[in-house]
């Protein structure tokens, strides 16, 4: 039971409470001189008796009775002859002397309790009693502060009962759906209405609930995607291998299924490349080795390096770029230009036309590259940069890819602060606006 934090948190309460009213009660009692201010009162008590005893005259002692009984005193009459058992003989002899300023006694029996002996009659020896008793006010006074003392108790630990059920459900709650998190279920409910710091924590849980679930998703189908990027050129591998060892392929043909088993693993490698590169990019220490050169020679020289895939298609193209340095971690811009210029050279048909240019916008460089290719359908733009998205007209065994390279191209872009968008019309081609930052 004390493990759990309702109880913990009761019985710290409690715990403080009891110290708080032991300690309320101490300084009350002991330092506040409580006692002290009863002696005062006791002592104005016994003076104002002993004046009224003073002025009233040998006829009107009896009268005093009564008045002291009104006043809350105990007052009695009694023989002097039945004093023995409470006075010494010296003190009855004192009430029977005729003085003026000693004709009482007073003697102490408590520290708030005090008798006092006055003489009405010496000539049949009636003597006036007085008792006074404050010890039970100081009691009942010290038993009224322990009950209110113990209401406080009580009244206060049925409160901090539901207070702490209040606080520590939302702690269960949390506690319930951490559970569910770590068996793999997100589905949890943490909405609340608290506005408090619980409320806030709850908040801040759900929210990474929700963002674990996002990453589960995605790490759900980036799983899916490879295996079946990898899937499809393994079982082309195997079953062209397979046929070559058990003597299917006719010894002529071996080397077009040599070509194609070359080709599948050459997917492979690029797909493992490739996903290499983003693994490394979406690393959150990852820092561009950021440096100024020519982008317009990098541009020119990629544009010579993939001759012969646009020569091979008879395609015409057209590179208007002026002289243009940033500062650009070059490596990985040159796999932006690589895909892209790959891409305008794979899905443009024979004998078509592919634009390189810049323009300044702003405070940013534009790079467009344009082509006369087949284009993407409207509906498909939204996700050509989506990991393993494929653009269903791309999908041939000869313009066959992994789906990761336009969305490196954009994960290197925004890397550098900067932006890509694309504009296409199906069968009429495709743009893509590349803005990197001036300086």
């Amino acid at each position: 039971m004390r493990e759990h934090l309702y109880w913990k948190f009761v019985l710290t309460f409690l715990i403080g409470v009891l110290g708080s009213l032991i300690l309320s009660y101490y300084i009350t009692t002991r330092i506040a001189g409580d006692v002290a201010d009863y002696e005062d009162e006791l002592s104005e008590i016994k003076q104002g008796v002993i004046h009224v005893y003073q002025l009233a005259g040998d006829e009107d002692k009896e009268k005093i009775i009564p008045i002291l009984t009104d006043l809350g005193i105990d007052a009695t009459v009694q023989s002097v002859d039945g004093l023995s058992h409470a006075l010494t003989a010296s003190e009855i002899n004192q009430l029977l002397t005729e003085t003026t300023d000693d004709h009482f006694v007073i003697k102490d029996i408590q520290r708030l309790t005090k008798d006092m002996y006055m003489m009405i009659d010496p000539e049949i020896g009636e003597v006036l009693h007085v008792h006074i008793d404050l010890s039970d006010d100081l009691a009942n006074r010290r038993q009224l502060m322990i009950r209110t003392l113990m209401f406080v108790l009580v009244s206060g630990s049925i409160f901090i009962l539901f207070a702490s059920r209040y606080f520590v459900k939302s702690i269960k709650k949390l506690t319930v759906a951490a559970k569910e998190v770590t068996r793999g279920n997100f589905d949890v409910d943490l909405k609340t209405e608290r506005e408090d710091e619980i409320g806030q924590l709850m908040v801040s849980f759900d929210e990474m609930i929700q963002t674990l679930k996002s990453t589960d998703e995605s790490r759900k189908a980036f799983v899916s995607n490879v295996s079946h990027e990898i899937q499809s050129p393994l079982t082309s591998i195997k079953g062209n291998t397979k046929a070559i060892q058990d003597g299917v392929i006719h010894p002529e043909d071996e080397a077009k299924y040599l070509a194609i088993i070359y080709q599948e693993t050459d997917r492979l490698s690029r797909l493992s490349t490739h996903l290499l590169k983003l693994q490394s990019l979406d690393d959150d220490h990852f820092t561009l080795n950021k440096q100024t050169y020519r982008l317009d020679e990098q541009i020119r020289s990629i544009i010579l390096t993939t001759a012969p895939l646009w020569q091979a298609k008879d395609l015409m193209v057209n590179v208007d770029l002026e002289p243009l340095s940033l500062e650009l971690d070059e490596d990985l811009m040159e796999l932006v230009w690589i895909n892209l210029i790959t891409n305008a050279i794979k899905f443009t048909d024979v004998g078509g036309t592919i634009d390189i240019n810049y323009y300044l916008e702003h405070d940013r460089r534009v790079i467009r590259i344009h082509d006369t290719g087949r284009g993407i359908p409207e509906d498909k733009l939204p996700y050509i940069f989506d990991r393993f998205y494929k653009v269903d007209d791309a999908r041939s065994e000869k313009n066959a890819g992994s789906g990761l390279g336009l969305s490196i191209v954009k994960k290197i872009i925004h890397l550098h602060d900067g932006d890509i968008h694309v504009v296409s019309d199906h069968h009429q081609g495709t743009t893509f606006f590349v803005r990197l930052k001036k300086y």
